[in-house]
């Protein structure tokens, strides 16, 4: 296994048992979930726009739509993230928790929470180029959401501003998101 899968299996195990801990502490009556994808644009944001363009990302996620009393929920994600530049990339695999506020029966929401990031950037092989291996950073994201019913599913746009704070450079990104729960 190599190092990079390890890195993430250890983060993504380490959220997991921090969400099961807590959910076990939850009401039996408040533990509806659902699972659900995503997927769309990342636009790259401050340095990271300077070196690579328009990316893409995929997310799988499961939710707990409410946490006992609070009115919040639970989101729990592990993903994958890459933006190129000719035959230059950075990539994020990722596991994240979020808090998810409904605000009323429009459809809205607000999101926001903290993830593990394992990045890595190669540069093609240049002569010079900087290739980092792949790193872990912890990092933040914030931001709002609509959904609907289409159907039997449970259709959702979002988008989020999410900070990776890097060693070389922070980076910047917002996922312009399109998913479905189930």
């Amino acid at each position: 296994m190599s190092h990079r899968v390890r890195n993430i299996a250890g983060g993504l195990a380490l959220l997991s048992l921090f969400t099961l801990l807590n959910a076990a502490g939850l009401e039996a009556q408040d533990r509806s979930f659902t699972v659900g994808i995503a997927g769309g644009a990342s636009v790259p944001l401050g340095e990271i726009a300077d070196e690579y363009d328009l990316g893409f990302h995929l997310t799988g996620l499961f939710e707990l739509s409410s946490i006992g009393n609070l009115p919040l929920g639970l989101r729990l994600e592990g993903g994958y993230q890459k933006f190129t530049h000719d035959d230059e990339s950075l990539t994020h695999l990722f596991g994240r928790v979020n808090a998810v506020r409904n605000l009323g029966a429009s459809g809205l929401y607000l999101i926001g929470g903290v993830g593990l990031y394992n990045s890595e950037e190669d540069h093609g092989g240049h002569q010079g180029g900087d290739d980092h291996g792949a790193e872990t950073f912890f990092g933040f994201n914030g931001g709002a959401g609509w959904r609907t019913a289409v159907g039997p599913l449970n259709a959702f746009i979002e988008a989020r501003f999410h900070t990776v704070l890097d060693d070389v450079h922070t980076q910047y990104f917002i996922p312009l998101s399109v998913g479905f729960r189930f």
